[in-house]
């Protein structure tokens, strides 16, 4: 077993997520000397992991931390030494496949959807999950759950591009549209200019918000789509 455990870790101690914020970081060492216990479960150690919690051995005598990496690290020796500098930084633009709006009114009515793929000369159905195609006057008011698909596509997989929690308050109606990127990665873009090109519109994806008219200008920087899928 080796004499001593060196740790790194990092803690968001100052500022938000958002995208171009300047957030400030403290980072730990933690060095444990004269190991006695060291151990790590099959999950193993992933770089970069959001461990959830530090947890302290008691022990006698000795001292020790339990921490998820996501495996469980726990490790236990003679003395423990922690020591922390602090540094900032610009937070960088993430993108994930989750995109969110909320537009004023109290509806978004089936049918406007399929009016933005046909603009795109795009030809999509809704659709519940394993199903045929839906006619659009049967799609109820509250048509969370339902999906969008290429009328082309209905036999090639059971989804499509997922339309889900659709809310309304207080005169606002949120939305989230979201699907496997490789599967739905056309339908995707689509569906998020249309519903940022809604007045009024706001939209979240990732870490990164804005006012509906500012999508189009950000969709333009990421040809190959969220996370550079």
């Amino acid at each position: 077993m080796p004499f001593e455990l060196v740790l790194r870790v990092s803690t968001l101690t100052h500022g938000g997520w958002r995208a171009g914020e300047t957030a400030q970081f403290t980072d730990w060492e933690i060095v444990c000397r004269g190991l006695s216990e060291l151990s790590l479960c099959s999950r193993g150690f992933i770089k970069d992991y959001c461990t959830q919690g530090v947890e302290h051995v008691l022990s006698d005598p000795g001292v020790g931390l339990v921490l998820d990496v996501p495996g469980q690290l726990r490790f236990r020796g003679a003395s423990l030494h922690i020591g922390g500098t602090v540094r900032s930084e610009v937070v960088g633009e993430f993108l994930g496949t989750e995109f969110s709006v909320q537009v004023p009114g109290a509806s978004l009515p089936p049918a406007a959807w399929l009016d933005w793929f046909a603009q795109a000369d795009v030809d999509v159905v809704w659709r519940v999950f394993g199903e045929d195609a839906e006619l659009t006057a049967a799609i109820p008011e509250d048509y969370s759950g339902w999906f969008l698909q290429r009328r082309d596509r209905l036999n090639a997989d059971d989804g499509g591009l997922l339309v889900r929690n659709l809310t309304v308050a207080d005169g606002v109606l949120s939305v989230t549209i979201s699907g496997q990127w490789s599967e739905v990665a056309p339908l995707w873009r689509i569906a998020s200019l249309g519903l940022t090109a809604v007045p009024g519109a706001r939209f979240r994806c990732g870490n990164v918000e804005g006012a509906g008219a500012e999508w189009p200008e950000y969709l333009r920087r990421i040809p190959e789509g969220p996370d550079g899928a």
